[in-house]
């Protein structure tokens, strides 16, 4: 399981702020610009999603607040975010910086399957970020609820649109690099692909933790070194992509590409699910997603057109 990197940091409060007169969500009515916070959709360690009405357009929105748990909160009664120290405050505004440079470039795309990013902003010491309201699950609950190993024709309506969703970034000269399961859902008009967490990688890079910040499994190995040591593409995804597909297939999720096991040998392939487990399926899924997967990786990589490898393995 990947460790929150916001969590390695210690917590520090100054003086004058006690745990009594800090908080963590707006509350219900709070009105940021267009958009009156209606209720609480979900928090993590770097962000809060509210459920908000657009009284522009008469309609129900989701609002992302950049708030990283363990480095900021807001004094009780006001909106305004406060850093809880100023050693941290260089890497809160790195994260900031990171937040809004995901929401203006997820502004850019516009397709179905791909999270829209309909306006953001800087305010209140923090920024924010507007998006369509999404309702149903995400792959991981899906599957995890499903029952049955899922058939062809359910993996490819899941996975279809993702793979076009993909494709508009990669035309967009842009690698999500956070695919996974938990990063799908499934709404009752098709599968939508959500953002990068840009804020969480920048974060866990400057506390010298990156791999923090990646999925185990799904982060394809490129992933683990600098950006600058590395060579990430359209490759990238396509290794998250085949992971999803072996985790759909047996039950598990794949191997990370950097673990061991407890007696300090390399792991490898998951074990397939209760259904599948010695039959020739579970095999065949098993070695078809990781074939898939070393197949984009031993592709070479081509800069000068970035959808080939998609168009190439779809």
């Amino acid at each position: 399981m990947a460790i929150n990197p916001a969590e390695a940091i210690e917590e520090e409060r100054e003086p004058n702020r006690t745990p009594d007169t800090l908080g963590r969500t707006l509350p219900i009515g709070t009105r940021l610009r267009d958009y009156e916070i209606t209720g609480l959709i979900g928090e993590g360690g770097f962000g809060i999603v509210y459920l908000a009405w657009d009284h522009s357009l008469q309609r129900k929105v989701a609002v992302k607040e950049y708030m990283p748990a363990s480095m900021a909160s807001r004094v009780s009664g006001s909106s305004a975010i406060v850093v809880k120290s100023d050693r941290h405050l260089d890497t809160f505004k790195a994260g900031l910086k990171s937040f809004v440079n995901e929401a203006r470039l997820l502004a850019r795309f516009d397709h179905p399957s791909l999270v829209k990013v309909y306006r953001f902003w800087e305010e209140n010491g923090t920024a924010y970020m507007v998006m369509p309201f999404y309702e149903g699950p995400t792959l991981k609950t899906a599957l995890a609820e499903l029952g049955h190993v899922p058939s062809e024709s359910e993996l490819r309506a899941w996975l279809k649109p993702i793979l076009n969703a993909v494709t508009v970034l990669h035309d967009g000269e842009t690698w999500h690099q956070n695919i996974g399961p938990d990063a799908i859902m499934l709404t009752p008009v098709g599968p939508v692909l959500l953002g990068f967490n840009a804020a969480e990688h920048v974060t866990a890079a400057l506390l010298h933790t990156p791999a923090a910040a990646l999925k185990p499994g799904f982060a394809a190995i490129e992933q683990y070194g600098g950006v600058a040591e590395t060579t990430r593409g359209p490759w990238t995804d396509l290794y998250a992509l085949a992971a999803v597909i072996y985790t759909a297939i047996t039950g598990e999720d794949p191997a990370p590409v950097f673990g061991s096991t407890p007696e300090g040998g390399a792991t490898t392939g998951g074990t397939a699910a209760p259904g599948l487990a010695g039959s020739v399926a579970g095999a065949g899924a098993g070695v078809c997603a990781c074939t898939v997967a070393e197949n984009i990786h031993s592709a070479e990589p081509n800069t000068t057109s970035p959808k080939r490898p998609v168009a190439r393995w779809r």
